[in-house]
């Protein structure tokens, strides 16, 4: 493979992950979901952002290339539609109140491990995908001194995902964001695409 294809690559990666986590939803099946019983599963909001995210990663390589007639339509309607869904969610966490949104496709168990609401994903993973969206975004609009802020909001959230890896391996909820009572636990393979999303924008940044 093309190193320039990497980027392409990694967004197919993504989507086809998250659609493995979105089918264990519908279908119940708590490997997909969560990998181990004792981990916290990717809540189906994050799935269903992932799948958008791969898309889009997928979209952003291409504008990357020139290839930009799709894109420059694309991106911006997947971006809204991830910074709609974890703004709102977002929005519910800080006025204490479900409105909805976390439950909207499948239901989550009222005592899922790691969780403090059911189908809400942690605050660190909003912020996250909210970032993802805000990149998307200024990568359309391609302003010249906005360049660099795709790649450091996404390369934040890669951080993050590394961050919760560690703690995931070393067995410290804390740097899985798993605040009791405040904020469920960034699941392993939630940690895992963050990843490879900030891995495939700064390669598109490199290939450019």
């Amino acid at each position: 493979m093309k190193k320039d294809n990497i980027p392409e690559a990694l967004g197919i990666l993504i989507t086809l992950s998250s659609v493995v986590v979105m089918v264990g939803w519908f279908l119940n099946i708590g490997v997909l979901k969560s990998i181990l019983p004792v981990w916290v599963s990717m809540k189906f909001p994050t799935a269903l952002s992932f799948f958008l995210c791969g898309i889009e990663l997928y979209f952003i390589a291409r504008f990357r290339k020139k290839n930009r007639d799709l894109a420059v339509i694309i991106i911006p309607i997947l971006s809204m539609s991830i910074l709609l869904l974890m703004v709102s969610l977002l929005a519910s966490t800080a006025i204490g109140i479900n409105v909805g949104v976390e439950e909207m496709f499948v239901k989550d168990s009222t005592i899922a491990v790691g969780s403090v609401t059911p189908g809400r994903p942690s605050i660190v993973t909003m912020i996250n995908f909210i970032l993802i969206a805000m990149s998307g975004i200024l990568t359309t609009m391609n302003i010249r001194s906005l360049n660099k802020l795709p790649a450091i909001f996404c390369g934040t959230a890669a951080i993050t995902g590394l961050i919760a890896i560690l703690g995931y391996s070393i067995n410290l909820p804390l740097l899985y964001f798993d605040i009791p009572g405040k904020s469920s636990a960034m699941a392993i393979h939630t940690a895992i695409l963050f990843v490879l999303f900030g891995a495939g924008i700064v390669l598109t940044e490199r290939n450019k």
